[in-house]
């Protein structure tokens, strides 16, 4: 995960805290825990990467200059066939072989979690007198999102029938076409009409999805807060404009398996990952006790929305959602 950042984190508040001091600000810091409800992972197809001519994970489809199917790869002999094993024709007795394709897709989900972060604010009253006092408040908040989740392909299988006979076609095994490393594997290459469709097949496999996104967001915020005094206690309301750089990454590993055996078909990884920015407003409540004339506790609820999810070909995170801040105040 990239953490270029971060990198402004100690520098901004290093000049936060310079013009507290300055102006007579009150500073505030604190732990900051945010939640992003909606992380979208997007739908993706299964694809071997060995096989470049179709969708299926366990074999191919082959065809003629005129786009005729003339013949069929097979990643196991033993596992795709019904029954096991390719059976040859013998003189003009064609035999009748059915082999199951299968594709995989992962269909989309949803998912929620949270990520902790730091909280920096500076805080100013207005000149303006009015009966509720007002401040502008200049918000620095980050927070790290790091999840995972294991998400099941839909297998769909197709059943194709081979009438082969000693003059029709070739079964080559193991075939130069499937996944390097398939002892098992095999090709049927005949003329047009030996291989035909025959309706829902028998899967053979099964397919998953292994997501892991982080995530680093770092929002910017100037708004204003109202104090409502009740004794030594304060009830703060504020809200304002944000400004957020979000910097995602995004892995997914496409694992397909034999259901016989849990043993590996292929394995494949996708990645993405950018850095982008956002606009957005925040509304917050909390208290704040007074332990000395200067220093004090505070404790908020605050709520960011943001105007675009930040997105990926792999995945989408909607920034907005709320966090909960627990702070430590000090008036210059």
């Amino acid at each position: 995960m990239k953490k270029k950042t971060w990198v402004l984190v100690p520098v901004m508040a290093l000049a936060v805290a310079a013009a507290a001091h300055a102006q007579q600000w009150t500073m505030s810091l604190g732990a900051n825990y945010r939640s992003f409800d909606d992380i979208d992972m997007h739908q993706l197809q299964f694809a071997n990467p060995h096989n470049q001519y179709d969708e299926y994970v366990n074999g191919a489809l082959l065809y003629s200059g005129a786009g005729a199917v003339i013949g069929v790869v097979v990643e196991s002999e033993l596992n795709q066939f019904d029954p096991p094993g390719f059976q040859a024709g013998e003189g003009d007795d064609a035999a009748e072989n059915i082999v199951n394709l299968d594709g995989i897709a992962f269909r989309g989900d949803t998912e929620g979690d949270s990520g902790g972060g730091v909280v920096v604010e500076a805080i100013r009253p207005l000149a303006r007198e009015t009966s509720v006092p007002m401040s502008l408040v200049l918000s620095l908040t980050t927070a790290s999102l790091s999840t995972c989740s294991l998400q099941p392909g839909v297998v769909l299988s197709d059943a194709y029938q081979i009438n082969d006979s000693v003059f029709a076609g070739i079964w080559t095994e193991p075939s130069p076409l499937a996944t390097l490393g398939a002892p098992d594997s095999g090709q049927y290459i005949g003329p047009p009409g030996q291989v035909q469709a025959s309706g829902a097949g028998t899967a053979s496999t099964y397919g998953s999805l292994d997501y892991d996104i982080d995530m680093d967001a770092l929002t910017l915020g100037a708004g204003v807060s109202g104090k409502f005094c009740i004794g030594s206690l304060n009830v703060l309301v504020g809200a304002g404009p944000t400004l957020t750089i979000a910097d995602i990454d995004v892995e997914a590993d496409e694992v397909v398996r034999w259901n016989a055996d849990d043993s590996l078909v292929y394995s494949r990884r996708h990645s993405d990952s950018s850095t982008q920015v956002r606009l957005g407003a925040y509304a917050n409540i909390g208290l704040q006790i007074a332990i000395t004339e200067r220093l004090g506790v505070a404790a908020e609820y605050r709520y960011d929305c943001a105007v675009k999810d930040v997105t990926t070909g792999l995945a989408d995170v909607d920034l907005s959602g709320g966090s909960g801040q627990i702070k430590v105040t000090y008036s210059f």
